[in-house]
């Protein structure tokens, strides 16, 4: 469904109708029967079990009362820094959600028992809490709150009839015997009032096309021996109508021309050119100050910037900004720096060290469980790169 329709038919009021539109091969008109606000929730969890609670594995020997001590201490842990908590779910949870960090995905009321539901459902997002129930003490994080709608619809499949196919077929007949002729494309579509897509950049083992899917024919003819500037045809659409593709351009395999990166080069040359020249009209402007009254602007504040975050309030992401920060002393003012939203010069005012911690061990566990499902596929990416690789999908794909 395309995004128009669907935010469309979430902001229905009770009541409402809307339509027709279209949706995939159907027409369809839809009402607004409810909406709950709030009514889809992600969480994660930690589950501390004890010995006697449902499901405790036998292997668990605290009891009811250490149990939720250990909970509290990881609900302290967690509140003093939230970006922990899946390592400290992969760590310490007694749950079969620990291997996920915890996420139980989303969920809609009902789904988990009372005490769990009760909370989750009766606090804002980004509570984090400590709930006890048959199962043991849950260190749980209402990571989103989503609204749920309940729609009604009624849906009428688009199928054309034998007399719209046969035109549609003759007219598709009639465009490629102009085209034959040695017209041109553009003219054509224009004079018949048909829509032109361009489509550059086309890869060999490419299925689908901006728009338009399973379009794996097309792009087998396109690279077949056959094929030359401005080479045509014709290609039967799944959900009825055709598609008349034309090639208006080839490209040697290996560099790009200058032509074809102009566009993207051009701005970047440009915006380097630019701040060479800020650079030199402002030697001679040594403070922050004089900098702001000679350039009509005026000294903004960045507070709590940190190595882990390159977004900078008012300038947006600043990468080598917030390095070189990091590199200079307190009171100490940079050189000019060139970043990716204009030219800065900073001063650093204050310096906050971290306190540290005395056991980084849910941090590990975090890395271990965020870079485990990438393992595979860089292994996969290495031995590619160090291979020469001949390529003959495209033959029987």
């Amino acid at each position: 469904m395309p995004n128009n329709d669907a935010n469309i038919l979430f902001n229905l009021n009770k009541g409402q109708n809307y339509g027709p539109y279209l949706d995939d091969e159907y027409f369809k008109i839809s009402r607004m029967l409810d909406k709950k606000k709030g009514g889809n929730i992600r969480a994660s969890h930690i589950l501390i079990s004890f010995k006697g609670s449902k499901n405790a594995s036998p292997e668990i020997t605290r009891s009811k009362s250490e149990a939720r001590k250990e909970a509290n201490r990881i609900l302290k842990l967690v509140r003093k820094n939230p970006d922990s908590f899946s390592g400290l779910a992969f760590e310490f949870s007694d749950g079969p959600s620990k291997s996920s960090g915890g996420d139980l995905g989303f969920f809609q009321e009902g789904a988990m028992v009372k005490p769990f539901n009760d909370f989750v459902f009766s606090k804002k997002e980004g509570t984090i809490g400590v709930v006890e129930t048959d199962f043991g003490f849950h260190v749980i994080n209402i990571v989103a709150k989503e609204d749920l709608v309940l729609l009604a619809s009624i849906a009428i499949k688009n199928i054309p009839s034998e007399n719209t196919s046969d035109k549609t077929f003759n007219l598709a007949t009639k465009f490629e015997i102009n085209l034959s002729k040695n017209k041109n494309l553009n003219e054509l579509a224009k004079e018949n009032n048909y829509e032109i897509k361009p489509v550059s950049n086309i890869k060999i083992l490419d299925d689908n096309l901006p728009g338009l899917t399973n379009q794996r024919r097309l792009v087998q003819w396109l690279f077949s021996e056959e094929v030359e500037l401005n080479s045509y045809k014709r290609f039967d659409l799944s959900n009825g109508g055709y598609l008349i593709a034309q090639v208006t351009d080839l490209r040697e395999e290996g560099l790009s021309s200058v032509e074809d990166v102009t566009f993207t080069a051009v701005p970047k040359v440009r915006n380097q050119k630019k701040a060479e020249l800020i650079i030199k009209q402002n030697k001679k402007n040594k403070s922050l100050e004089d900098l702001a009254n000679n350039n009509n602007t005026e000294i903004k504040k960045a507070l709590a910037l940190n190595q882990k975050n390159a977004t900078i309030s008012g300038a947006g992401r600043e990468p080598l900004l917030v390095g070189h920060a990091f590199g200079l002393k307190v009171d100490q003012i940079s050189d000019f720096i060139i970043g990716e939203n204009g030219v800065y010069k900073i001063k650093v005012t204050k310096k906050d060290k971290s306190s540290g911690l005395d056991n980084y061990s849910s941090y590990q566990n975090q890395l271990l469980l965020s870079s485990r499902p990438s393992v595979n596929s860089i292994l996969y990416q290495t031995v590619k790169e160090s291979a020469e690789i001949i390529d003959n999908r495209s033959t029987y794909y």
